[in-house]
């Protein structure tokens, strides 16, 4: 004999499995099939901005390349592939380092007025004399 809890919290599992179902039945695919989907992001500092327009340029040049690629006779995909992916990688990392050097140029600034700040201070809480 199964006791009352136990059926109750089998029927409100089952429930919960099934409502997410249906609820997830309910997605719609992209409307352009050929691109990626992507949230617009909200926020973020301006190199990352650049970073992110750099990676999603670079991804579209290396599916366009890699299109191409598979197009080619069988003995040259391979070397195509291979000069495509190593694009790609050397745009992802430009993109990288010009962000990090963006965000390293960024934070000591904001570290020389943080200093500034408190001499300032510190100048306007000695006693004059």
């Amino acid at each position: 004999m199964i006791k009352k809890p136990f059926a109750v919290l089998g029927v409100a599992l089952c429930g919960a499995v099934l409502s997410g179902a249906a609820w997830a039945a309910d997605a719609q695919p992209p409307a352009d099939l050929s691109k990626p989907v992507t949230t617009v992001r909200i926020g973020g500092s301006p190199a990352d901005a650049v970073f992110r327009d750099a990676q999603q340029k670079s991804a579209a040049a290396y599916r366009k390349a890699r299109d191409a690629c598979r197009a080619k006779p069988r003995a040259e995909r391979s070397a195509c592939m291979k000069a495509a992916r190593t694009e790609l990688d050397r745009a992802h990392a430009e993109a990288k380092a010009a962000r990090d050097e963006a965000n390293r140029s960024q934070r000591q600034e904001a570290r020389a007025a943080r200093e500034e700040a408190k001499q300032s201070q510190r100048q306007a809480a000695k006693p004059s004399p």
